[in-house]
């Protein structure tokens, strides 16, 4: 729920100006809102004859329009009831403190542009932190990486290791090992071929 305000210390509280022939909102002075005492303007000045006439049309309006003190200031026909009016306790969400020297209307420029910076401020916070958590996301992508990279690494040094201790026991092996020993069955005496027939000696 909102806080419980009083309409006296709002930037909104305004009232018509019934001196313009087409009366416009105006904000209320400080008297009205602390003592309550509308000021007043001298009618039929030049004429013979002058009245005090206040300044504000009917009582106090709201320039958003957020709460009902149009209808009660209808009822405003004493100073006394427009300052009950700006005194009643409210649970406003619009409220904006008054600040003196600016018109309802710069009250709620300024209002907006409070609302808007402090939309962007969360928006900006929002995208920092999305900001992060990508940040934090991509360095834990490129330390898995980096991670998978020093395995592969490790296991391929750990390969060529494997392999050239293997060689170098084959070397060895194959160096150490005596050469093979060839038997050969060689005859003990050259036989001698005896001539027979025509090919004997014919001095025998």
């Amino acid at each position: 729920m909102p806080e419980s305000v009083q309409c006296k210390n709002c930037g909104y509280l305004s009232a018509l100006d019934r001196r313009d022939e087409y009366p416009n909102i105006i904000d209320v002075d400080f008297k009205t809102r602390t003592e309550g005492k509308v000021p007043t303007y001298e009618y039929g000045v030049g004429t013979g004859y002058t009245l005090l006439i206040p300044i504000y049309k009917d009582g106090p309006i709201c320039f958003r329009l957020v709460c009902d003190m149009m209808q009660d200031g209808r009822d405003a026909k004493s100073s006394e009831d427009f300052l009950r009016i700006i005194n009643t306790e409210r649970h406003c969400g619009m409220f904006v403190q008054w600040q003196q020297g600016f018109s309802p209307r710069e009250h709620m420029e300024m209002d907006m542009q409070s609302r808007l910076l402090a939309d962007q401020q969360v928006w900006q916070a929002e995208q920092a932190k999305l900001a992060d958590s990508r940040h934090a996301e991509s360095m834990k992508i490129a330390t898995d990486s980096a991670k998978t990279a020093m395995r592969g690494a490790y296991l391929g040094a750990g390969a060529a290791i494997v392999s050239t201790l293997l060689a170098a026991l084959l070397a060895a092996l194959f160096v150490n090992q005596p050469p093979p020993v060839i038997n050969v069955q060689l005859p003990r005496e050259i036989p001698t071929v005896t001539p027979t027939g025509s090919d004997a000696d014919p001095a025998k």
